[in-house]
């Protein structure tokens, strides 16, 4: 930290500070930004098991994945994670419910296909590992504040 008395659970906080007050307070993947007497609070990252991935047509893939996934998600970036420690970053077109979780849509082709256990990569370099995809969304959430620094005038929070 570089400045004693914050306090974050997440992966960035940042909070803005004028003439000693807080003016705004911003958190990126957590669930927790505490200083200068204010507290932002978030519903913290999503993260969940890729169970298939499908597609419909030249540019509509979609990963069925094992959690339900807010549809406020949308325009954000699903990271995968594959078994051999690769990731990969996808933009997500729509959330949709499915029977066992959720249908996340993302923009462009992924690449790969999972068959039970094996993922196989489709493109260069082509090959096959085992284990399970994962994937993490971000979340994100902000306050600002009055001149005072007390007051609130304005808050987000994107799951």
């Amino acid at each position: 930290m570089a400045e004693e008395g914050l306090k974050l659970q997440g992966r960035l906080g940042f909070v803005r500070v004028e003439g000693g007050r807080a003016r705004a307070m911003y958190l990126v993947g957590g669930t927790l930004l505490e200083g200068k007497g204010h507290s932002l609070k978030a519903a913290g990252p999503l993260r969940g098991i890729i169970k298939s991935v499908g597609r419909s047509g030249d540019l509509n893939c979609y990963f069925e994945v094992d959690c339900k996934v807010p549809k406020d998600f949308k325009g954000a970036t699903v990271i995968v994670e594959h078994p051999d420690g690769t990731t990969h970053g996808y933009k997500i077109r729509k959330v949709l419910e499915s029977e066992k979780g959720s249908r996340i849509e993302v923009e462009g082709e992924p690449g790969f296909e999972i068959e039970g256990n094996i993922t196989r990569f489709t493109y260069y370099p082509q090959h096959e590992v085992e284990g399970e995809n994962s994937f993490y969304i971000a979340n994100s959430a902000y306050i600002l504040f009055d001149e005072s620094g007390k007051k609130p005038i304005k808050s987000l929070s994107a799951h």
